[in-house]
């Protein structure tokens, strides 16, 4: 399932970062438990070991319930189905990854500026992505009003509603949302029962290093 039959003679010394992140998956699994939590897991990877990493919990969601914390957004484009976005130990969104680009719909521009312009914007607003260009600076911008008069709105992407919910320039306006209770997850929906968890052996935990963060992208990136 984790692809390391042929490094099964090779001592765990040897392993590179990704095939460590798979032998913590591996030793989880052992009691195959219907819940699955991982911190941080692509942290470090090269972007073949995380492509890799990514399949894997793909793969291993259909049989149990994955919760997985990353600020990485393209780690949870492709596999979930359900995102948390939390600020500071609380609940800001939780809903699906088309509903959270619905709501974003006219929260991002795009607009062309000078080098001068990008320094005051970027203390104005919450500047999502910014690339040097002969013309200019090419940015996009994250806020529910028209930031400039030559800006124009464009699609948003999971970074942008992280940023819209977490940031302090964007998150004022008709779309701003209110943090919501911790307890508002579904938790007691899932089809877990709390007895039948087991915590993680110390073994697997020190295989899959993880980050503790505060601002994080739950399940589910100025």
């Amino acid at each position: 399932m984790v692809n390391l039959t042929d490094a099964s003679r090779q001592t765990l010394k040897g392993y590179s970062g990704g095939m460590k992140q798979r032998v913590g998956i591996a030793q989880a699994l052992l009691n195959d438990p219907k819940l699955l939590i991982v911190d941080e897991p692509t942290v470090g990877l090269d972007p073949e070991e995380r492509a890799r990493f990514r399949h894997l919990l793909s793969d291993l969601s259909g049989e149990r319930v994955i919760i997985l914390s990353t600020h990485i957004v393209s780690d949870i484009e492709s596999i979930a189905d359900q995102i948390a976005i939390m600020n500071a130990g609380k609940l800001l969104a939780f809903s699906t990854p088309e509903t959270l680009l619905e709501k974003m719909a006219k929260a991002v521009w795009h607009c062309v500026v000078s080098h001068d312009e990008v320094k005051e914007l970027r203390r104005l607003y919450c500047i999502s992505h910014s690339v040097r260009r002969s013309d200019g600076f090419h940015i996009s911008i994250v806020s529910p009003e028209q930031p400039l008069p030559n800006a124009v709105n464009i699609e948003p992407t999971l970074e942008d509603a992280f940023l819209f919910h977490t940031h302090s320039k964007s998150a004022a306006g008709p779309l701003s949302f209110k943090s919501l209770p911790i307890n508002s997850l579904p938790i007691n929906s899932l089809p877990i029962n709390p007895s039948s968890l087991n915590p993680l052996s110390q073994n697997a935990s020190s295989a899959t290093p993880s980050t503790t963060n505060k601002d994080t992208l739950e399940d589910v990136a100025c």
